[in-house]
């Protein structure tokens, strides 16, 4: 039988990793739903669960951690508590196309996408 022996100061040092690494990933999360909302002109930022909800399925399908990219935060707003996302620059675009094609900058970020992707 093998015992594993962790001193205190490992434990400590991979404890300040851990918490170093996190305010890495939430260093990236520059962007927010409610900012996104206000770009599209939407009435709520719950008009952007559906697209975040399959952004974040997008990224579990290719066994990508949505982790460093989606944060659920609560905003005091009109004396009430708001549910938001922050999300990092991939998931701010990756929401956006996942939003009403109808939507004039939608189509047009799909658009300027695949041009950029044949172009290169």
């Amino acid at each position: 039988m093998t015992t594993a022996l962790v001193t205190f100061w490992e434990l400590e040092e991979s404890q300040f990793l851990a918490r170093l690494r996190t305010v890495i990933e939430e260093a990236k999360l520059i962007h927010t739903a409610s900012q996104l909302k206000e770009v599209l002109q939407l009435e709520s930022v719950g008009e952007l669960d559906r697209p975040i909800q399959k952004a974040i399925e997008t990224l579990q399908l290719l066994n990508i951690s949505s982790r460093p990219h989606f944060q659920q935060v609560y905003c005091a707003q009109n004396n009430s508590i708001q549910l938001d996302w922050r999300l990092s620059s991939f998931a701010y675009l990756l929401v956006l196309l996942n939003c009403d094609p109808q939507h004039p900058l939608v189509a047009k970020t799909q658009v300027e996408l695949i041009k950029n992707q044949i172009s290169s």
